[in-house]
Order: C-alpha cells, then sequence, then structure tokens
C-alpha cells in the first residue's frame, strides 16, 4: 500500500511540474481549454498505470478472475476526463462517485486484495488530480496578482546586507542540508549518508550555515538543527524560486 502511495505522489510532483511548465500558456486560456489541456495530461497517466497494474497481475494466478474488471476501469477513467473535460469538476467527482460504488459491488466477489487494493488506489488518484487541478486554476486566475511588484520600497533595500544573508544560502549542497533538517534533526554522519557528501566536504557547508545562524549544532547530542532563522530562510527562497518560475 505504503509503495501504490509513493507511486501516485511522485506522479502527483511529475505532472505538477509539468503544470508548472505550461503556466505562461496557461494565462491565455479560457477555463474549457485549461480542462481540455489538464484532461490530456492526466489520462495518459492513468491508463499507463491500469496497463502496468494487469501486466503485472499476469504473472500471478488469479489473473483470470480480475482480467474482466479492466475495460471496466478503463471506461472509468476515460468516462472521469471526458466530464471533467465537457462540464468540469463537480461533473467528474459524480461519475468517480459512480463508478467507485458499482466497482465495489463486482469486487465484493472477486476477493482479490490486490486488486482491491489498486482500484481504491486508482480512484483516489483520481480525486487527487482533481484537487491538483483546482490548485492550478487557483494559481491561473490570481496570476496578476502573483506577479505584481512586492510592496518593499527599494531604498530599504541594503545590497551588503542582502549579500551578507543570500550568500550562504546559493548552494544547493547547503539548501539540501537546510530540507533535511526541517525534516527532523541529524548527525554530521546522517547528513552525510544522505548526501553522499564526505564529511570533511559537508562539515565546510555546515560551517556556513552555522555562521549564518541558519543551523545550530548540540555538543551533548551531537545533533544539527535547524534555527528559527533558517525555517523562515527556506520557506523564503522557496517562495521566491516558485514565484520566479510563475513570470
Amino acid at each position: 500500500m505504503k509503495r501504490i502511495q509513493n507511486e501516485i505522489q511522485q506522479q502527483l510532483e511529475a505532472l505538477t511540474a509539468e503544470v508548472r511548465l505550461l503556466s505562461n500558456s496557461f494565462t491565455q486560456l479560457r477555463q474549457d481549454d485549461l480542462r481540455m489541456v489538464f484532461g490530456e495530461q492526466i489520462r495518459p497517466i492513468l491508463l499507463e498505470r491500469v496497463d502496468r497494474f494487469f501486466n503485472e497481475e499476469k504473472k500471478n494466478s488469479e489473473v483470470g478472475c480480475c482480467e474482466k474488471i479492466k475495460p471496466l476501469l478503463v471506461a472509468a477513467v476515460n468516462g472521469t476526463v471526458d466530464s471533467f473535460q465537457e462540464k468540469g469538476r463537480e461533473e467528474a467527482s459524480r461519475v468517480i462517485d459512480e463508478c467507485e460504488v458499482s466497482l465495489a459491488k463486482i469486487l465484493r466477489t472477486e476477493r482479490n486484495s490486490a486488486l482491491q487494493t489498486f482500484v481504491s488506489a486508482l480512484v483516489r488518484q483520481m480525486r487527487d488530480y482533481l484537487v491538483l487541478f483546482d490548485q492550478v486554476s487557483h494559481q491561473r486566475i490570481s496570476h496578476k496578482n502573483t506577479i505584481a511588484p512586492l510592496a518593499v520600497k527599494t531604498e530599504d533595500l541594503s545590497p551588503l546586507e542582502a549579500e551578507s544573508v543570500l550568500s550562504p544560502l546559493a548552494n544547493s549542497w547547503r539548501m539540501k542540508v537546510l530540507k533535511i533538517l526541517s525534516e527532523d534533526d541529524e548527525s554530521l554522519a546522517g547528513i552525510s549518508k544522505v548526501l553522499g557528501l564526505k564529511k570533511g566536504h559537508l562539515q565546510f557547508h555546515l560551517k556556513c550555515l552555522i555562521e549564518a545562524r541558519f543551523i545550530g549544532y548540540n555538543r551533548k547530542s551531537r545533533l544539527y538543527s535547524i534555527t528559527d532563522r533558517g525555517a523562515v530562510a527556506l520557506d523564503g527562497v522557496t517562495r521566491l524560486v516558485e514565484r520566479l518560475e510563475s513570470i
């Protein structure tokens, strides 16, 4: 089950990346056009997932009892995407609900746990895509607000101070360290293992982050941790990159 969830998350992240690449085009599209583009992005992903599952199941003895489900799943995917493209999210949600009910009745007689798990994951994935569309659509609607000039007086900005604050962050290894420590405190060996970076090189980057007060070190536990200043920096850089990529 965890493997399926990880695959869904990876596909959602991949789709989100594709959508961001299309973000400039989205600003020129009407809502109907946006649904068409989005639908054609997710349709092959869902259908490929169905094909992959049944190809794997052919190796199992239970394939005979679940092969008849494949056309129903293909129809559910196409019906959901078609309804979404033609009438919108609410209609697509209704189609998913109906498919889920009808499939549940059939699955009760199959007694195939792998198939039941897959169908549940596929239905959840379709719902996740509808949520993702809402997020993308909202970003498009608010695009002008997103790229509006910041309400900051540039005369208040000190270039030297900006350089001092941002220089330690202008390194991919240090940003990776901040991301790791944003999840939990970690030792030198632990960070080195995650990054695949030699301890000598890693210590240089850790020293830079400590001097900038983005991370701290506990001598008793021998663990590094992100500071409030570091958390703000990580969040700020993330938002800045997203803002720049949207223009």
